[in-house]
């Protein structure tokens, strides 16, 4: 098992909210580079990213992810 990105839900956020990949990873102090591979399609996720991304948006880490 792993933990991946919940496909989409993580572009929807950055959609919805009018935010480049670089304001993110600015916001979550992360690279541009760590940020653009999170949007991939089963990308899988790391715990500290996961924290940063999800305090940068206000939302809990486990609403961005899923076990496979």
């Amino acid at each position: 098992m792993c933990v991946v990105w919940k496909n989409g839900l993580l572009l929807n956020e950055l959609i919805n909210r009018g935010w480049t990949g670089s304001e993110l990873a600015r916001a979550a102090g992360l690279s541009k580079i760590t940020v653009l591979k999170c949007l991939k399609k089963d990308a899988k996720a790391n715990i500290p990213t996961v924290t940063k991304i999800a305090k940068a948006l206000n939302l809990r880490g486990e609403t961005l992810i899923e076990w496979r």
